[in-house]
């Protein structure tokens, strides 16, 4: 920008934008400078807030890992029971899943506010040859979505999304403030090939209405990345009878959605604590679902610089669009 004097609504909202980025700035900086440290936290520290009604399940407070990299019946958790047995076999299943939530936190009260959800992306790691494929190669636009009890279990209504300016869409909580549960369709696996799977999902607060009070300042929306495995493309929840729900592979913490592109990763790492799955039958057997995390570090996905080494700071600040 040339030397000039700012118009002064122009100097008004890049100072608004600034404050709601510092404390997002001022928290990523003490995770490391690494993206690959950025993955790393959302796999290994808690969630960075208090979810709203928040259950008493280990996916609010941070990641989990259930599946993992094994995409197979008898590595899903153990008290997981459809009643069709080959659903616990350890015949390998060949689809998988991404999805994310929106979830408000237990200090949310903004009303003029929306979060567009990105890029949405999965990759699978091979284990012939140790390479990262990217599935699919559409937009990374949400294919569903619904508003959900605050159990995760029951979906109330399909969520509408708005489409944005250049074509993502975005979500706005209903009046009860329910937490948006969206993602893609199934993609094809080679499910004995597959030893990890890595996913990402891009989020930004915006607002609902552009005209109206800039609450963003009062929001605290939390975004999660996660990933299912399903026996084929074709296979759906239902048939997991009387379950209800899928295993998964597993899942990332919540991290605060901020008014710029922010990223929010799942991948099957072995960080402390987080294993959701450990008696599960192939685990029982020595089986492991996640690699370590010197493991990625030095192999991670092709989106990352080799050897998960860059310095410089993620895209989330300097994406920030000033209008």
């Amino acid at each position: 920008m040339r030397n000039q004097i700012l118009p002064s609504a122009f100097r008004k909202r890049l100072v608004l934008s600034l404050v709601f980025l510092l404390p997002w700035l001022n928290s990523w900086s003490a995770l490391g400078s690494s993206l690959v440290d950025t993955v790393v936290a959302d796999m290994q520290q808690p969630a960075e807030a208090t979810l709203l009604m928040s259950p008493t399940m280990d996916w609010a407070l941070g990641a989990a890992i259930a599946q993992g990299g094994v995409p197979r019946g008898d590595a899903t958790p153990w008290w997981w029971n459809p009643s069709n047995k080959t659903y616990k076999s350890s015949a390998y299943w060949n689809a998988a899943l991404p999805w994310f939530v929106i979830y408000p936190g237990s200090a949310h009260t903004a009303k003029n506010v929306r979060v567009k959800i990105s890029a949405i992306t999965l990759y699978t790691l091979s284990k012939s040859n140790g390479t990262w494929t990217k599935l699919g190669s559409g937009d990374g636009n949400p294919e569903w979505a619904g508003n959900y009890d605050f159990d995760m279990i029951t979906q109330i209504k399909d969520a509408i999304p708005r489409v944005e300016p250049g074509g993502n869409l975005s979500y706005k909580l209903d009046a009860n403030s329910h937490p948006i549960h969206g993602g893609l369709s199934s993609f094809a696996i080679p499910g004995s090939n597959v030893a990890n799977v890595f996913a990402q999902v891009t989020s930004e607060l915006i607002l609902d209405n552009p005209m109206g009070v800039d609450d963003r300042s009062s929001a605290q929306l939390l975004v999660q990345m996660g990933v299912d495995y399903y026996p084929s493309t074709t296979t759906t929840v239902e048939d997991f009878a009387p379950m209800g729900y899928n295993p998964g592979a597993g899942l990332g913490r919540f991290s605060i959605v901020i008014p710029a592109p922010r990223n929010h990763y799942f991948v099957a790492i072995d960080p402390p604590g987080n294993l959701d799955n450990p008696h599960s039958p192939f685990q029982v057997a020595g089986g492991v679902v996640a690699i370590s995390e010197a493991s990625f570090r030095a192999n991670p996905p092709p989106l990352f610089p080799p050897g998960g080494i860059p310095k410089n700071p993620p895209a989330a600040p300097t994406g920030l669009r000033i209008e």
